[in-house]
């Protein structure tokens, strides 16, 4: 592939590689995607995939589920579910990273349609997921393999708190889990670039949650 200048600006500009320096890269942690999905093969996304066990071989238990359309291996036919997994964690080898935290592995639950929408369903099944995840066939739920924090780049258009997420979010508080949401996306919602005030989407209004915005 083509040579890449890393670190990029942008972890150079929040700082990612102080704390690398210090030693804080993600090693031993576990985050988990609830979104489109993952192109796990793709070059930046594999190596960190806690489903690979090397040398080829993969073991999509308990680090996949599919609450769309049950695909029994990662995929995404959105690319926005991907995109985020890289920015948490994505790197092509070891001086080629593009994630915030390299050294961290990944799972991810699949809750939102090729679309871009969502069920509410879904995502509170890749919730419980998340806080137990469980083989292909949705037995068998080990809550020892929790991922200790979780991404959800997703959310509503309302303009007022709605608890309908604050069940799941307690149950993944009580097992030290750190959830983290999208504050809302301007454009989806058809607010002002940048949008104006009263404009942070559920379940990203949660007090219990760190919520994001660009």
């Amino acid at each position: 592939g083509e040579k890449i200048t890393l670190p990029a600006s942008n972890l150079l500009h929040i700082g990612a590689d102080q704390a690398w320096a210090l030693g804080f890269d993600g090693k031993g942690i576990v985050v988990g995607s609830i979104d489109t999905g993952v192109h796990y093969t793709h070059e930046a996304l594999l190596r960190s995939y806690r489903g690979n066990l090397g040398d080829g071989v993969f073991n999509h238990n308990y680090h996949w589920w599919d609450a769309v359309s049950s695909q029994d291996e990662p995929c995404d036919d959105h690319g926005h579910g991907s995109h985020v997994v890289g920015v948490m964690v994505g790197a092509r080898k070891p001086g080629e990273e593009i994630g915030v935290a390299p050294g961290a592995s990944w799972v991810a639950c699949k809750a939102i349609q090729e679309d871009g929408n969502g069920q509410g369903t879904d995502f509170i099944k890749c919730g419980q997921f998340m806080i137990a995840p469980t083989n292909l066939e949705g037995t068998n739920p080990n809550p020892n393999l929790r991922p200790h924090v979780i991404n959800n780049s997703w959310g509503d258009c309302g303009k007022k708190y709605d608890d309908w997420y604050e069940g799941v979010i307690d149950a993944w508080q009580a097992a030290g889990i750190y959830p983290v949401f999208a504050n809302g996306n301007s454009s989806n919602c058809g607010y002002d670039v940048p949008p104006g005030l009263n404009t942070v989407s559920n379940p990203a209004r949660s007090p219990q949650v760190t919520a994001v915005g660009s």
